[in-house]
C-alpha cells in the first residue's frame, strides 16, 4: 500500500457532537427516530418491512413536507413509473413553479425576508453589488414581461450567455416564471460551443453581455454571441445585452456590435418593464432547463430537467448536505453555464440564504483574493474544484493565513478527484482541521448528487462518502452483479430513479 493511499484511509475529521447536533441532517433524523447515519441511508434508499416511514417513494415525498416546498396544487401520488424507471412521471398532477419557491413567497409584503439580501456579487474591479429578495422578485418580474413581450411562451427556450453579474439570477428566475426553458451557456466558450448550444434547442431569444474583466481587462463577449448566432442553423429573433462594461455609453472607447432590430440593451429592453408579473402555476414535469454536458467523451448532450426534480433535489442537497441556513452566506465558485451555477442559486434561495457571486480570477490583483473575500463578507459555505485549489495552494500559506477564515461552517469541491496532499491543504490551512470538506459527485444528468458525505459523517481524505439521500445506487461488475461489500473497482448505477 502507497503512502498516499494508506492516508486516504485514515480519518482525519471527526465532528463534534455539539456540531453534529447543529446540523438540519441530524434534526430531522430525531424527527424520525434515526440515531445511526446507515440508518439514515437505507430508511431513504430501501423499503423495509414493517417500518411505513422508509423506502424511496417515503423519502421524496416526506422531502416536499419537511422542507417547505411549496405547491400550487397538490399531487395526486409521489411518482408514476409505469412506462418504467427510466420514464418514471414524479409529483404527477401536481403544480408549482420554482420561482415561487426560491423569490416570491421570499419578497412577499409579510415575510421578514422580504428586504434580506438575496445575492452578494463582487467584480474583480472591486465593485460590490447587493440585491434584496424584493429587488430580485421586481427584476425577474422585468424580465418575464421583456421574454414574453418578445414573443416567448410556456415550453420556449431562451439562451443564457452571459457575464457572472447579479442580473444572471433574474434572467434564470424570470424563465421561471413564464415557464420558459432556460439554456444557461458557459461565458468562457468560443463560437463553435456557443453556436451548438442555440442551435440545438432552437433559442429564439439569447440574453448576453458586452464583456466582463479577467484579470484588469476586458473580455468582449457580444462578439462571440454574434459569430456564433450567424453560424446556429436556426433563427435567433431577439438578442438582449446587458452592458457590463460600459459599451453602451455613447462616449466609451469600446466598440460592440449591435444588429439593428434584433439587438436591444438590457435598459431599453428590461428595465423600462413592468415589475409586476403573476408567476404561472406549472405541471411538475414541466421543463426549466436544459443543462448540457461538457461534451469532453463527444458530442455535448441536453439533459431537460423538470421543475419539480430540479426543485426537491437542489433543496434536499443544498439543505441536508451542505446544512445551509437562512443566515449563511454560500459561495461556490462556478458559471452559470455549468450545473453548479443553477444548484447554488436554487438550493440557498429555496431556504431564504445569501449567495454570493464573484466575476473575476481566482488569484487577481493578488493570489489571496478568494481569502480576502471570504474574510471581508464573513462568508460560511466555500466550495471550489480540486484543480483550482492546487493552483491556490503553490501560491504559498502565506496568502491564506493573513485571513481570518473562521466564519467558513463547511467546505465544498466536486467535478474531479482530489490528490491527498490538496485535499489536506484544502483541510487544514483553508478550513482550519475542524471544517469538514463535503465532496460531492453526480452529474448535469440529474443536477444534482449521486455520492454526497453528509456534515455528521467522519471523513477520510478525498473520499465521497456514501449515497446522497434518497438515492438507491449501487456498485456493480461487468455482468451487472453487485460487488458494493467486496472493495473492488465497478461501475455506480442507479438501481432506482429519482426526481
Amino acid at each position: 500500500m502507497t503512502d498516499s493511499i494508506a492516508e486516504m484511509d485514515e480519518i482525519v475529521h471527526e465532528p463534534s457532537q455539539e456540531f453534529v447536533e447543529s446540523t438540519n441532517v441530524w434534526e430531522f433524523m430525531q424527527t424520525h427516530d434515526i440515531d445511526d447515519y446507515e440508518v439514515l441511508i437505507e430508511r431513504t434508499t430501501t423499503d423495509i418491512d414493517g417500518v411505513p416511514e422508509s423506502g424511496v417513494d417515503w423519502f421524496w415525498d416526506e422531502l416536499v413536507d419537511y422542507l417547505g416546498i411549496e405547491f400550487y396544487e397538490d399531487y395526486d401520488q409521489i411518482r408514476n413509473d409505469t412506462d418504467g424507471p427510466q420514464f418514471t412521471d414524479w409529483y404527477p398532477g401536481g403544480k408549482l413553479n420554482i420561482a415561487h419557491n426560491v423569490v416570491d413567497r421570499h419578497a412577499a409584503p409579510d415575510n421578514e425576508r422580504r428586504n434580506k439580501v438575496a445575492t452578494i456579487w463582487e467584480g474583480e474591479d472591486g465593485e460590490i453589488r447587493e440585491v434584496t429578495y424584493h429587488e430580485l422578485q421586481r427584476q425577474a418580474n422585468q424580465v418575464a414581461n421583456a421574454l414574453e413581450a418578445r414573443g416567448i411562451e410556456t415550453g420556449d427556450t431562451v439562451g443564457l450567455y452571459m457575464p457572472m453579474v447579479p442580473e444572471v439570477v433574474s434572467i434564470l428566475y424570470g424563465c421561471f416564471k413564464i415557464g420558459a426553458i432556460a439554456v444557461p451557456i458557459f461565458s468562457g466558450f468560443g463560437v463553435d460551443a456557443t453556436a451548438t448550444r442555440i442551435e440545438d434547442p432552437e433559442c429564439s431569444v439569447l440574453v448576453t453581455g458586452d464583456g466582463f474583466l479577467r484579470r484588469g481587462d476586458p473580455v468582449t463577449l457580444k462578439e462571440t454571441a454574434d459569430e456564433a448566432i450567424a453560424q446556429a442553423d436556426t433563427d435567433v429573433e431577439s438578442v438582449i445585452v446587458y452592458d457590463r462594461l460600459g459599451a453602451s455609453d455613447p462616449d466609451t472607447d469600446l466598440s460592440i456590435p449591435m444588429t439593428d432590430g434584433r439587438d436591444e440593451w438590457w435598459a431599453d429592453a428590461v428595465a423600462t418593464q413592468s415589475d409586476e408579473y403573476d408567476t404561472k402555476s406549472l405541471p411538475s414535469d414541466q421543463e426549466s432547463m436544459l443543462l448540457y454536458s461538457s461534451g469532453t467523451t463527444g458530442k455535448p448532450k441536453g439533459i431537460v430537467h423538470t421543475h419539480a426534480g430540479v426543485q426537491t433535489q437542489t433543496a434536499k442537497e443544498l439543505y441536508f448536505g451542505f446544512d445551509v441556513k437562512p443566515a449563511d452566506r454560500f459561495f461556490w465558485v462556478s458559471d452559470i453555464g455549468w450545473m453548479m451555477g443553477p444548484w447554488t442559486l436554487i438550493g440557498n434561495h429555496t431556504f431564504g440564504g445569501t449567495i454570493f457571486m464573484y466575476e473575476g480570477a481566482p488569484d487577481y490583483p493578488e493570489p489571496d483574493r478568494f481569502w480576502e473575500m471570504i474574510d471581508r463578507h464573513d462568508l460560511t459555505q466555500f466550495g471550489i474544484s480540486p484543480t483550482a485549489i492546487r493552483a491556490l495552494r503553490k501560491q504559498g500559506d502565506e496568502w491564506v493565513e493573513g485571513h481570518d477564515l473562521s466564519s467558513l461552517r463547511l467546505l465544498g469541491s466536486t467535478g474531479e478527484p482530489w490528490d491527498p496532499e490538496s485535499w489536506q491543504w484544502f483541510h487544514e490551512t483553508v478550513g482550519g482541521g475542524d471544517t469538514p470538506i463535503i465532496n460531492i459527485s453526480g452529474g448535469t444528468e440529474i443536477c444534482g448528487c449521486f455520492l454526497m458525505p453528509m456534515p455528521i459523517n467522519d471523513l477520510k481524505p478525498c473520499t465521497l462518502g456514501g449515497p446522497g439521500l434518497g438515492m438507491d445506487i449501487d456498485i456493480v461488475d461487468s455482468d451487472g452483479n453487485s460487488i458494493e461489500d467486496t472493495h473492488e473497482r465497478g461501475y455506480l448505477v442507479a438501481r432506482d430513479s429519482c426526481p
